[in-house]
């Protein structure tokens, strides 16, 4: 921190000492244990300062140095508070240290990235800050690049570059660059950018969820296992969503004038789940490659066959739309 219109670095120990903390918190010295005192300052030589460092005329600029560790103080929740100091701290000189330990924090976890990169660079952020610095910058410009890259695809070049500097209009920008703890927050950006660019150079990911095509044979399969009645299947299957939409006994049921959509199963059978969900449209199936009990062999609508063996023999979508009947739940 720096003095302005001359006033000398006293001012900034004048405001501690009416701060409420000023008689438990930055005494300079150490009371919880931490292995370190609450604050050092230091002189702009990097040497810590002395008593009368605060008093030279000179003397313009300080740093300090602040153990959150030694925060005598709890949060309102009663849990002690925790800063990046802690883990910091935690990750230079724990000796079991884990992925699973929160990342030395006592009051919140700290995300798996965040640990990662403290324990990755924790040696360069003590000992070079300033390639740290370097690293966010060389982050925040492919960010900037990415975003540009995208936009010109769709607006003239100036537009594109105005699109482009809007990370760097952000108000933290600054702390995004200088301080190492914001590494979590400028991934976001970066990696948000990146999969945006991916997205439009067409290397699309599917969303992954199954829809209509995989849930009947995952049904058949499930039953089968447990050894539940073909009969009861049906009815959970069949029958009972016929009824509650007010469709019965045209559909969801075997009988003379029901509209004949047969599913044949064997039970005896087995089969692979395919990754496209039987063409259902959604995308990458989740069950893709998923062994199931029981093989559908055939299937008919309308009487007449669309399915044989597992193989789609007529693309032809004949279905309409049918509302639930009056009164159907």
């Amino acid at each position: 921190m720096k003095a302005e219109d001359g006033e000398r670095p006293r001012i900034v120990e004048s405001a501690f000492l009416n701060h409420q903390l000023r008689a438990a918190f930055l005494t300079g010295e150490e009371r919880q244990g931490s292995g370190a005192p609450d604050v050092w300052w230091f002189r702009p030589d990097g040497r810590k300062m002395t008593q009368a460092d605060w008093s030279r005329g000179d003397a313009f600029a300080l740093g300090a140095f602040l153990n959150g560790a030694e925060i005598p103080t709890l949060a309102p929740d009663g849990e002690p508070v925790a800063d990046d100091f802690d883990h910091l701290h935690h990750t230079l000189f724990a000796h079991d240290s884990s992925w699973l330990d929160g990342g030395g924090s006592k009051s919140f976890w700290r995300p798996l990235a965040y640990q990662g990169y403290y324990g990755l660079l924790h040696g360069v952020i003590v000992a070079h800050p300033a390639w740290i610095t370097a690293l966010h910058l060389a982050l925040y410009a492919v960010c900037v690049w990415l975003l540009y890259d995208i936009a010109r695809r769709h607006l003239p070049g100036p537009a594109a570059a105005v699109v482009a500097s809007f990370p760097l209009l952000l108000e933290s920008s600054r702390a995004l660059v200088l301080v190492p703890v914001h590494f979590v927050d400028l991934g976001l950006i970066v990696f948000s950018v990146v999969a945006w660019r991916l997205a439009e150079a067409g290397h699309c990911y599917t969303y992954g969820l199954a829809g209509a095509g995989p849930r009947l044979p995952l049904l058949l399969s499930a039953a089968a296992a447990r050894g539940l009645p073909i009969e009861r299947v049906a009815r959970v299957a069949a029958e009972n969503p016929a009824r509650a939409f007010g469709h019965y006994p045209a559909k969801g049921a075997l009988a003379p004038g029901s509209d004949a959509d047969i599913v044949i199963f064997d039970p005896d059978g087995e089969a692979v789940l395919p990754g496209d969900g039987f063409g259902d449209g959604t995308g990458d199936s989740v069950y893709a490659g998923l062994a199931t009990r029981g093989r559908i062999r055939a299937v008919l609508l309308r009487g007449q066959l669309i399915v044989s063996d597992g193989v789609l023999t007529d693309d032809r979508r004949p279905g309409r739309y049918l509302p639930a009947a009056g009164g159907a739940a």
